[in-house]
């Protein structure tokens, strides 16, 4: 006795992006007349797609793609030749002004912090969100306020600005969540203006001079202050712009920013490892200063020039960042519950 039964089973709309084809399965069952043979009854499947509407429907994938990867080629494209300027000035202050030389490794950091997340961005729904148009709105409008001021910090911002647009704008908000620090970490390439940086670095002139002169004081080292002038026996030490430590204060903060990010799950430790660069740096500047008047009082003035004075700064720059590691290392145990609690 035999038979045959056909069966199609239900369409589903997730394969293929939703224009999967329908798969016809017929079953044969045959059981062989007169007895059984070893192994019994015999069942065979055979699995027919439609493999035309499949084709079709690959082609249309591929099709959609093609666009909008010309879509994001052309909007990226607009963006360079729009930047090409404001970029290349960036460049040319890294490489002439000691303020900002840590901006070359900023791009790298923050390509690094996406790369980190690669994971969650491959899971993330992509897709146009036209309301996000208006933040790539703003910073154009940014760009052409700048440019017309002829200031270029404006300019420079509206680079953030832009670039946290056009990912909005062509990839929505899933994928905007997940790459939003990593584009604001690009604000630390940007040095600051010099109005700026002149309201910020001489309160930490006379801030230095006076840490550094109590510091010296406490070591009995004979020492007068006047200002941001430092008096020693055999030198006076001026505390310069160039030692306000305005410098290694924004490199630790940016350094810091990255450290928290990948170290730490929470915003409010990530906040707070960040602000600890603040203290850390502003104590390590003053160290480096009553170092050198120590030096110059040892060894004489030729302690505090040159390659000794360079020297120090990477040594106290490194013991910095080891006294914010170790404040990373503190941060659990200063929860509620932990041993310092």
């Amino acid at each position: 006795m035999g038979g045959a039964v056909t069966a199609q089973t239900p369409r589903n709309p997730s394969h293929d992006g939703g224009n999967a084809a329908a798969v016809l399965a017929t079953v044969y069952w045959y059981e062989h007349p007169g007895g059984r043979r070893r192994g019994g009854a015999g069942i065979g499947i055979i699995v027919r797609g439609e493999l035309a509407a499949l084709r079709a429907g690959a082609a249309a994938a591929r099709g959609r793609q093609a666009v909008a990867a010309a879509w994001v080629a052309g909007v990226a494209g607009a963006l360079a030749i729009l930047y090409a300027r404001t970029i290349w000035d960036l460049v040319l202050q890294w490489r002439s002004d000691d303020n900002a030389s840590h901006g070359f490794l900023i791009p790298f950091l923050s390509a690094y912090l996406i790369w980190e997340r690669r994971d969650q961005l491959r899971r993330a729904t992509a897709r146009v969100a036209p309301a996000a148009f208006v933040l790539l709105l703003t910073g154009t409008v940014v760009f052409i306020l700048g440019q017309a001021a002829t200031f270029g910090y404006p300019s420079r911002l509206s680079l953030v600005i832009s670039l946290a647009g056009l990912v909005a704008f062509l990839y929505g908000p899933q994928v905007f969540r997940l790459a939003a620090f990593p584009l604001a970490y690009l604000l630390f390439m940007i040095p600051l203006p010099v109005p700026l940086l002149n309201i910020v670095a001489f309160p930490l002139q006379l801030l230095a001079a006076r840490t550094a002169t109590t510091a010296l004081d406490l070591m009995n080292v004979p020492v007068l202050r006047d200002g941001n002038i430092i008096d020693l026996p055999t030198i006076r030490l001026e505390v310069t712009e160039a030692c306000s430590g305005i410098r290694s204060l924004v490199a630790l903060l940016a350094l810091a920013a990255f450290f928290a990010y990948l170290k730490r799950k929470t915003w409010q430790e990530r906040l707070a490892l960040t602000l600890a660069a603040i203290p850390i740096a502003i104590i390590a500047n003053a160290a480096r200063i009553a170092t050198t008047g120590v030096l110059v009082q040892l060894f004489g003035a030729q302690a505090g020039r040159g390659f000794y004075h360079m020297f120090s700064g990477w040594v106290i720059f490194l013991v910095a960042f080891g006294l914010l590691a170790g404040t990373e290392c503190l941060l659990p145990r200063m929860r509620p519950g932990g041993a310092l609690s």
